[in-house]
């Protein structure tokens, strides 16, 4: 098997479902994510692409920030947009503010991207969310590769959504979550991958 061939492949899928994000498909995510399962996922049985192609020393651009330790909340990719008709979404943050910043593979791989505290007594708990954690629930339970309902917790929060919109009718609040919160996220992951000048070199 040519594994250059099959890399080149995936970061043409990765480009095709951006652009038809940008153009409205948002749940051309879910194929994001697939394509860096088949990229960057390690189990005892089974290497990555990237692995099998002998990819070690590059570097992968990062678009968030780190968090600090202290940290109840944080959200590391998407943007809240509101508008003054009480319209509300979740958008990609791209490009990101300020230089760039570029990890290794590993790292950038099990990044926190996500962190909201949900317990605070007897002792504080924290669900903390990697890019790991959103791309293999997209690709192994939301229909990239594999459809299962048993989402972990961690893809639970992003699908049901971590932000909620209120909105003022006749004097009566209702309240909604915008639901799908990974979907920018996986676009946003995305926007990495085809900016990372190293890592786009492998393919020779």
């Amino acid at each position: 098997m040519d594994f250059e061939e099959q890399f080149q492949r995936q970061i043409k899928f990765i480009r095709n479902s951006c652009s038809l994000y940008d153009g409205g498909s948002c749940s051309e995510a879910i194929r994001i994510a697939t394509s860096l399962r088949v990229l960057f996922h390690e189990t005892p049985k089974s290497k990555s692409l990237l692995t099998r192609m002998g990819a070690k020393g590059f570097n992968i651009l990062s678009t968030v920030p780190e968090v600090s330790p202290s940290a109840v909340f944080y959200c590391g990719m998407g943007l809240l947009k509101l508008s003054t008709t009480g319209e509300a979404s979740v958008e990609p943050a791209m490009p990101p503010p300020g230089p760039l910043r570029f990890l290794r593979r590993h790292f950038w791989w099990k990044q926190v991207i996500y962190v909201r505290q949900t317990k605070l007594k007897p002792h504080p708990e924290y669900l903390k969310i990697t890019r790991e954690d959103v791309v293999l629930g997209a690709a192994n339970k939301d229909g990239g590769a594999h459809v299962d309902p048993d989402f972990r917790p961690e893809y639970r929060a992003l699908a049901d959504g971590i932000w909620k919109r209120r909105l003022y009718v006749a004097g009566i609040a209702t309240t909604t979550r915008l639901a799908d919160t990974q979907l920018p996220f996986l676009r946003q992951l995305g926007y990495e991958i085809l900016n990372s000048p190293e890592l786009l070199a492998l393919a020779g």
